[in-house]
């Protein structure tokens, strides 16, 4: 997949871009699995022109997702997209080469490689170009295959006795995964079949895989930067791996789009900060899951509900730090959210205008109006302020004042 991303992200900053392939086999022993793409994924997706090939590989869109992994079982607001991950890497790889990408067999390394304006390593957690890695964990993912059903019904994550496991349903298949420090058995125990409500006698063993987070200590080297599961293996639990892979391919493409205009070093920083707080957020995430009071897989994705009447002040810290704008990598003003994720725009907004927007105090409904009034619909007002209270990057005021509270550290 983040192969096939960054090669599309390439292709589209003006690249000719070569896809170095071991063959078919190796994709053709990966066995089919479902996956779960939460909306912020499949927004990824549509940034680089890849939503058509959801379509293609067949993806269908199910409503919320049910945590049984946390002390208080909820079912999460939000859509979700299951689709065959192989299936979407192979519709993703097809377009690549619709746009212009070339295959070549691996071999061909060397003599590409003296002419390349940069070496892509998208070789998954083999990372063979991007050694030494870091791990943490060793638990292991037991894959199973069942019927599909017509009628897909919500993801659902569960504890178990060894660790915890999970079952997606989409009409061709149903994947149901298994992790924990020792691989499963072949089957399906009949507490757990009952737990995610499916028929164990259905359902055989079809993979294991490593679940454990895994990064390369130098996703950039010289003109080699790491890619998806190359540079940050992430756990099956968070459901943050395709969407690291389809940030880094974005990240990727204006990395080396900026190392052609000569500024290596402002680039190159930008990546290595990028994966180094991918890396540490997701380890901080996965910390929370294991929490007495019960993380939730895929929290991030619940909808705060809007108080129309109360007071709303902009809370992030304000850096200027290297920034992706328009695909060219360069020093600009952002905001830094509470997991050290930085971010300008969302849906195209300039989040900077909320600060501007906050500075004399306003309550939802005001702030709502002051969207409007700048040409943003309603209903994308209302979602973006949403967002904005799920990330705090704003937040609501205490009860005893209403002025906006803003810290906003010199340069650095």
């Amino acid at each position: 997949m983040a192969a096939a991303a960054t090669a599309c992200a390439l292709l589209d900053a003006g690249f000719d871009t070569v896809i170095l392939s071991r063959g078919s086999g190796a994709r053709a022993r990966q066995a089919a699995a479902v996956e779960a793409l939460p909306a912020a994924t499949t927004h990824l997706l549509g940034e680089l022109g890849l939503q058509a090939e959801l379509v293609s590989a067949g993806a269908v869109g199910v409503n919320g997702f049910e945590n049984l992994h946390a002390q208080t079982p909820r079912v999460l607001d939000g859509t979700w997209v299951h689709v065959d991950r192989q299936r979407l890497a192979a519709e993703c790889l097809l377009e690549a080469r619709r746009r212009g990408a070339r295959l070549a067999p691996a071999g061909a390394r060397s003599a590409i490689d003296a002419d390349a304006a940069a070496v892509v390593d998208a070789t998954g957690r083999a990372a063979r170009h991007s050694r030494p890695v870091g791990r943490d964990g060793a638990e292991v993912a037991a894959v199973y295959a069942g019927p599909g059903r017509g009628r897909a019904r919500p993801g659902r994550v569960t504890r178990t006795p060894a660790g915890w496991a999970y079952r997606l349903d989409h009409p061709d298949l149903t994947t149901v995964g298994v992790v924990a420090a020792t691989p499963a058995g072949r089957r399906l125990t009949p507490a757990l079949a009952a737990e995610l409500e499916i028929d164990a006698s259905a359902f055989t063993q079809v993979a294991t895989r490593p679940a454990g987070v895994q990064w390369s200590s130098r996703p950039v080297e010289g003109r080699r930067i790491s890619v998806g599961d190359a540079a940050l293996a992430c756990s099956p639990i968070g459901g943050h791996g395709v969407r690291f892979g389809l940030v880094s391919a974005i990240a990727a493409g204006a990395v080396v789009n900026t190392w052609a205009t000569g500024d290596y070093d402002t680039a190159t920083a930008y990546y290595t900060d990028l994966v180094a707080a991918a890396r540490r957020r997701h380890l901080t995430s996965l910390v929370a899951l294991e929490d007495p009071e019960g993380g939730s897989a895929q929290a991030p994705e619940e909808t705060p509900v809007l108080d129309v009447e109360r007071h709303l002040v902009f809370a992030a810290e304000v850096h200027r730090r290297p920034a992706n704008v328009g695909g060219l990598i360069v020093s600009r003003e952002v905001c830094v959210l509470p997991d050290d994720a930085l971010v300008r725009s969302a849906g195209g907004f300039d989040l900077l205008l909320l600060r501007d927007l906050l500075r004399g105090g306003a309550t939802t409904r005001e702030a709502t109006a002051g969207l409007t009034a700048s040409g943003v619909p309603e209903a994308a007002a209302s979602q973006l302020l949403a967002w904005a209270l799920r990330h705090s990057l704003i937040r609501y005021a205490s009860p005893s004042g209403t002025a906006r509270e803003v810290r906003t550290p010199g340069p650095n």
